[in-house]
């Protein structure tokens, strides 16, 4: 609809001009790009025939449970330690696991070929 415009001001020709320089491909991944967005955004909602409402009132209830798993893990300093602490200790066991585990993917591979 801007094309059929007729020309009024030289900034609108200049956006004219970029805007028919671009390939057909160009338009048709605009075009998929916009209805994946649109789509995805659709998904959010809940059910058919609910309105925005009502999904942010169950989002609203998501992060009030956050908040109280938040308080119950770190209302304490004590308590707070203990957590940090517990999920040091499974990350100081996961980093070797990994190591381990990408050696005998090598071998596998190499294997494989």
């Amino acid at each position: 609809m801007l094309l059929a415009i007729p020309n009024s001001s030289r900034r609108l020709r200049r956006l004219r001009r970029y805007l028919a320089a671009k390939p057909l491909s160009f338009w048709i991944m605009t075009w998929f790009l916009f209805e994946l967005v649109v789509l995805t955004g659709l998904q959010f909602l809940p059910r058919p025939g609910l309105v925005l409402g009502v999904a942010l009132e169950e989002l609203t209830s998501v992060i009030e449970k956050f908040v109280v798993a938040w308080q119950t893990l770190f209302g304490h300093p004590i308590r707070a330690f203990g957590v940090v602490s517990l999920l040091l200790l499974i990350l100081l066991a996961v980093a070797p696991a990994k190591n381990h585990f990408s050696e005998w993917r090598i071998i596998r591979i190499s294997i494989c070929l």
